[in-house]
Formats: C-alpha cells, sequence, structure tokens
C-alpha cells in the first residue's frame, strides 16, 4: 500500500471512528498493516453509597424492573458482576465494583459497541432505587 493510500485509509478510519458514538478507536499501525480496535463501548457511574447496597439494586433493576434472564452472578468482596442478555441475544454484562466507603463504580456494556440509552436507563433504575433505601437505611 502505498503512502498516499495509507493516509486516504487512516483518514477514513479516523471519520468512521467520529461517527459511532460511544466506542473510542485506537489505529494501531505496524510495517503495512493498519488496523482498528474498539476500546469502548462501555458506560459508568460512580455511587455515593456502599457496594453491598449498589450491587443488590443493579441485580434488582436487572431481573425486575427489565425482566432480563440472568446467565451469570458472581459477588465477591470487592467487585461483582451481572451476565444477561436483552429478548433480542445481545449481552448485558454489569461490573460493580468497591472504590471506597461511600463510593462504588457501576460500569455496563450492552452488546460490544454498547448502547447509551439502555445504559443511562439502567443508571436512572438504579438511582430511583438507591432513593428509595436511603430514608430506611438512615
Amino acid at each position: 500500500m502505498r503512502s498516499k493510500e495509507k493516509g486516504m485509509f487512516v483518514a477514513v478510519l479516523f471519520v468512521l471512528g467520529v461517527a459511532i458514538q460511544g466506542c473510542a478507536y485506537v489505529v494501531v499501525g505496524a510495517a503495512s498493516a493498519l488496523g482498528v480496535a474498539c476500546a469502548m463501548g462501555e458506560y459508568k457511574r460512580v455511587y455515593a453509597d456502599n457496594f453491598d447496597e449498589v450491587y443488590d439494586v443493579a441485580l434488582v433493576a436487572i431481573k425486575d424492573d427489565f425482566k432480563l434472564p440472568i446467565y451469570e452472578e458472581k459477588k465477591e468482596a470487592l467487585t461483582g458482576t451481572i451476565e444477561a442478555a436483552l429478548t433480542t441475544g445481545t449481552e448485558v454484562n454489569v461490573t460493580v465494583k468497591f472504590l471506597s466507603t461511600g463510593a462504588t463504580e457501576v460500569r455496563i456494556r450492552v452488546g460490544f459497541f454498547g448502547d447509551k440509552d439502555f445504559s443511562d436507563m439502567f443508571f436512572y433504575k438504579i438511582e430511583d432505587r438507591l432513593r428509595a433505601v436511603a430514608p430506611a437505611s438512615q
């Protein structure tokens, strides 16, 4: 591939990368080969609540609010994962991570490229449920 063709190829990849939201692209060049790898598509939020509460609320949101079948659920001391699927078969992966006392991170990936709308709805459900739990725990 000539230098001019490589430049056009990189430009097209850049435009394509900008056009697809929710996914950051890394352009990798090696001698005569160029490749594109999707590095994102995962959305995250940090909540000012304890890990156990956030994990339980995330699990209830997946099961009760979205009524998604859960294929795998694993909760450990500092992290938890929930693997489910949409009716279309698209995978939904949720990771809940302890950051510090009163700070918990939630990450969600829907499919390979992510789904911002679904992710935002999921985060809103978590926030609503945490607000409902807060008065009872005080």
